[in-house]
């Protein structure tokens, strides 16, 4: 395997660079990497690049993704993730229809800024791993677009299938 392009299922709880040096290894590849960092927290298929095939890094940053994810209202955690300790509940419970109410309004072009517990980097470290530090990372927002967005089911209560 010189040049080409591996989907790699990666479990929740593995980071994608863990991911990408286990297929380097796996391998025996000289250079790999990844088409997109996927969260820790995150499973799914993740596009590993072998040999040549990592330049086609840069052409797939700027392309159009595809996102599936949970969501549970009614809970904020320190993070913003599954792993903070929840600091706010609300026992308000949100209808399949309140919430598809409301889907029109995040599409379109908007301007989105990463939470500070995040693995976007800032001087060569993490922004969560200054975040655990007790810092306050300063992050720059970026455009995003969304062409569609829809809530394909409801779970549980409070909690829902995007």
């Amino acid at each position: 395997m010189d040049n080409c392009i591996i989907l790699f299922n990666k479990e929740r709880g593995v980071s994608s660079n863990k991911a990408v040096n286990f297929v380097k290894r796996t391998v025996g590849a000289q250079k790999a990497g990844h088409l997109g960092t996927l969260d820790v927290l995150a499973d799914g298929l993740l596009p590993i690049t072998i040999g040549k095939a990592t330049k086609l890094f840069d052409y797939y940053l700027q392309k159009d993704k595809v996102y599936r994810a949970l969501f549970k209202f009614g809970e904020a955690t320190a993070t913003f993730d599954l792993e903070g300790d929840i600091i706010e509940r609300d026992d308000k419970k949100i209808s399949l229809e309140e919430v598809n109410k409301v889907l029109p309004s995040f599409l379109g072009e908007q301007e989105q800024l990463p939470p500070i517990y995040s693995a976007k980097k800032i001087n060569g470290r993490k922004a969560y791993e200054l975040a655990r530090d007790g810092k306050i990372p300063v992050l720059n927002s970026k455009l995003i677009n969304i062409y569609k967005i829809e809530c394909t089911r409801e779970l549980e209560q409070n909690l829902f299938e995007f």
